[in-house]
This record gives C-alpha cells, sequence and structure tokens, in this order.
C-alpha cells in the first residue's frame, strides 16, 4: 500500500511538469540566460531574414516583413511615404534625422504582402483582437528563427512600479557572449529619444502605468461618452508607453507604421495584451459579441496565408499559452469600506443613494492650449455636510470610498502637437500645492477632419484623479 501511494505521488508530481508554456514577465524570463539568449539569436535572424529575396518563405518570416504587418512606409500605405510622413507632421527639419535612420519606403512584394500588411487596429473595437492575432503569429515566428518550440514571448510589466524603466537587456548597443567578446545588440535600437539608452535614464511615470481604474471598468467598449476598458488602455498605457519612448509622430516606437521595428514594441505589446486576460478574469466582465466574427489574415509559422476570427482566440482552437499573472493584476489591493458610526450612518445610507449614479462636482469649457502651460479654473462648489458629493471628492471618507475622475471630452486639433501634454491639479488660492494627474499622448489620432491613419476628430481622455 505505501509502495502505490508512494508511486501515485510519482505521476502527479510529474503531471505537475507538464504545464501550458507561459509568457512570463522580462524580469522572470531573464533570470534564466539562456532564455535571454534564445530572444536576442531569434530576433537577430529575424533581422537577417529581411535581406532574403522577397518573394521567399524566409523573408515572410522575417523582421521587416513582421513590422510591415503592423504598418509600413509608401505611397500605397495608409500614412503614405517617408518624406509625405514627416512633412504632414512637421518632422523635417534635420535635427531630427537621427528618427529616421534606416527608415525607407517598402513596397509589398507579392500579392501575398499585400494581402497582409498594414493591418493595425488603433482607436478601433478591434485593438485587442488584432493585436492578438499578430503577436500569436509574430511567436510563432521568433520560435522558428530561434529554433526554439520553448521560446515564448515575454513582456514588460510596468504596471509594477519596480519595473518603469526599460529593461536593461534592451539599452546597450552590444553585450557580451559566452565567449566573453561585445557583439552587436539586436534588442538595442538607437533612435529611441535621449535617456532610453544606455546609459539609461529615463523611467515611464507610475500614474500612467496604473490600471487599477480600468480594470475595474465593468465595460469592455465605449458606452455614449463613457470610455471603455480597451479604449483606455489604448490610449494609457499602451499610446502613451509608445510616445514615451519616442515623442509621437517620431520614429521609431513614435510612429503607427514603424513602430514594431523596435524590440520593446513585442515586450510591450504583450504586457498590454496581458491586461485584456487580466480584465477578463474579473467577475461579470466579458467580450462583446460584436467583435468575435471579425477575421483576419496573417502568414504562420510556414509562410502561409492563415485566417482566424476574433473568436478563434476564445473557443480553445489556437491560444497555447497562458500568462504568468492573468488575474489580481491591480497594483493597489481594493480597500474594504469601513462600517459607518451610528451617528453618521443616516448620512452615508444617503450619500451612497446619491452616488448612485456619477455626479459632476465642477466643470469648465472650451480650454484651448495655446501656451507650453495652460490653465482652466474648475469650481467645485460650496459644501457643508458629509451626504454633499464634494465633501467625498475631496476628503477621505473611508466609510464610503469613492473615485474621482477629472474626464477631458472632445478634445481635437487641427495640428498634431508632437509631444505629450502632461495634466495637473492645483489648488486656485495656492497654485504651490500641485499634484500630477496624468499624461494625454496621441499615438494614432489625425488632426480633425484629416483623412488617414484611424482619424479621430474628437477623443475622450479620462484620468483617475482620487489621490
Amino acid at each position: 500500500m505505501k509502495l502505490f501511494s508512494r508511486i501515485a505521488l510519482i505521476f502527479v508530481t510529474c503531471a505537475a511538469f507538464a504545464q501550458t508554456p507561459t509568457r512570463l514577465s522580462w524580469q522572470e524570463f531573464s533570470k534564466d540566460p539562456n532564455r535571454v539568449q534564445s530572444f536576442r539569436n531569434a530576433v537577430a535572424e529575424m533581422k537577417r531574414r529581411s535581406s532574403e529575396p522577397q518573394d521567399s518563405v524566409l523573408f515572410r518570416k522575417s523582421w521587416q516583413y513582421w513590422a510591415s504587418i503592423h504598418g509600413y512606409f509608401e505611397t500605397s500605405a495608409k500614412i503614405k511615404t517617408v518624406a509625405e510622413f514627416r512633412q504632414k507632421y512637421n518632422l523635417t527639419d534635420p535635427s531630427l534625422d537621427i528618427y529616421f535612420v534606416g527608415v525607407e519606403n517598402t513596397t509589398p512584394p507579392d500579392s501575398i504582402a499585400q494581402t497582409v500588411w498594414d493591418q493595425c487596429e488603433h482607436g478601433t473595437i478591434y485593438f485587442f483582437g488584432w493585436h492578438r492575432l499578430f503577436l500569436f503569429y509574430f511567436e510563432k515566428a521568433l520560435q522558428d528563427a530561434a529554433n526554439d518550440p520553448n521560446l515564448q514571448l515575454p513582456y514588460w510589466d510596468y504596471s509594477d512600479t519596480a519595473n518603469l524603466a526599460m529593461p536593461a537587456e534592451f539599452t546597450t548597443p552590444t553585450y557580451k557572449d559566452s565567449y566573453g567578446n561585445d557583439v552587436p545588440n539586436p534588442l538595442y535600437d538607437a533612435r529611441r529619444a535621449p535617456g532610453w539608452n544606455d546609459p539609461s535614464t529615463n523611467k515611464l511615470k507610475a500614474v500612467a502605468t496604473n490600471i487599477d481604474r480600468a480594470l475595474k471598468n465593468p465595460s469592455f467598449l465605449d458606452a455614449g461618452s463613457a470610455q471603455g476598458f480597451q479604449n483606455i488602455i489604448d490610449a494609457t498605457p499602451h499610446g502613451y508607453a509608445h510616445c514615451a519612448v519616442n515623442p509621437c509622430k517620431r520614429t521609431v516606437m513614435g510612429a503607427v507604421a514603424y513602430s514594431s521595428n523596435d524590440p520593446i514594441f513585442w515586450i510591450h505589446h504583450a504586457n498590454i495584451d496581458r491586461m485584456w486576460d487580466c480584465w477578463l478574469s474579473i467577475d461579470g466582465h466579458s467580450n462583446p459579441s460584436s467583435i468575435m466574427s471579425k477575421s483576419y489574415t496573417f502568414v504562420d509559422a510556414s509562410g502561409a496565408l492563415v485566417t482566424k476570427t476574433i473568436g478563434n482566440l476564445f473557443d480553445g482552437s489556437l491560444i497555447d499559452y497562458v500568462y504568468q499573472q492573468a488575474s489580481n493584476c491591480q497594483r493597489t489591493p481594493t480597500v474594504r469600506a469601513q462600517a459607518p458610526s451610528a451617528a453618521k450612518a443616516s448620512r452615508v445610507r444617503a450619500a451612497k443613494k446619491m452616488l448612485d449614479r456619477p455626479v459632476i462636482i465642477g466643470a469648465a469649457k472650451k480650454v484651448a492650449l495655446t501656451a507650453a502651460v495652460t490653465k482652466a479654473r474648475v469650481t467645485l462648489g460650496a459644501t457643508a455636510t458629509l451626504a454633499h458629493p464634494r465633501e467625498f471628492a475631496l476628503e477621505a471618507q473611508p466609510e464610503l470610498p469613492v473615485a474621482t475622475e477629472l474626464i477631458l471630452r472632445g478634445i481635437h486639433f487641427q495640428e498634431h502637437p508632437g509631444t505629450s501634454i502632461d495634466v495637473f491639479l492645483e489648488r486656485a488660492d495656492n497654485p504651490a500645492e500641485r499634484a500630477f494627474v496624468g499624461t494625454l499622448s496621441f499615438f494614432w489620432e489625425e488632426p480633425e477632419g484629416e483623412p488617414g491613419h484611424h482619424p479621430q476628430p474628437k477623443i475622450t481622455r479620462t484620468l483617475d484623479a482620487t489621490d
């Protein structure tokens, strides 16, 4: 009996090792030098394959080919030629040439490329779905290039404030191989904004990579003027991280049509994709049926065309991996409301009734950003009772914790700002009391009324101002 018991235990233990392949955070992934080297080998080989004959299967597995699936420059492309792009966004000054080194117009070599290139979805209801399919088939090309079927795409977990800096393996132009020789680092891109490469000093902003509030949003898609989870993430942290590494619309990361040429793109987008799983792990959250039948065509690991729907991502026929952390992804644990004292109980009940729906406590209209610093006054009104919503917004109320949001509606511009915009709140009677609320970045948006890549004449941004 004891022998049988031990055999059963050994069987269970062995079975535990037969786990689904896991996409790890870069911090965990990089603990194994062999994994890092396999990833480097894959990127280097895909870049080498960019010089293969353009009508070949190997070229369909190349870095250039996969970057072009996201977007490319050429007369027939959504964003047109490099020259037209630079002219349109006022990027013609010679001082900006550093961001366009090696950036050239590319012509789809055949009907397959014409089918799969320049597909990216931003600012649409298919943002998450298209990018997940994109990452899935890119991962197959990565495994093929590394000759390593166990290689999984890692993710840059900047939602954890310990990881706001770009991973060091991406910031140096060379690395030491197993023989101690300095060799070119395929994960490095010299065209990033100053401070992102060695000696790297830049970090993403913690407030812009906090997804706690977004995860609580019960809606996947926008509803009227209220943003859904997907569009919140699409703008920030997704667009924000792009525009932090390279000011939008500069290449590499700042230009939609060229961003996937930077290796950091892939682990950035793996993290954005993971956030979708994080949201779905929460009770009551589900994908809308309206996106499930949408189909896209890519090339598989053999270079052949393959068409899948967003629904295939969830029917068990396609996805063959899990994320290291796909639940409990919030930065700050949820704080339970304290029971009110007897004296406050009736007022708290009244406040709960008042706050069943969002309450506007102040507004400002028609704010034009005409200078490097622009201010607009928002009057919040007077209050004298605990049951007034302003009281809950401006003072900690443990009996009924609430969220306070700064909602910026109807954002539009005649000319792309070419930079990100930081938003602060300060006291009108004491400007020294100032708090950073968030950053507005415009990765994929076009000027008002402009045709092009996903024109967005009116934009809504919601910033968490609770703290």
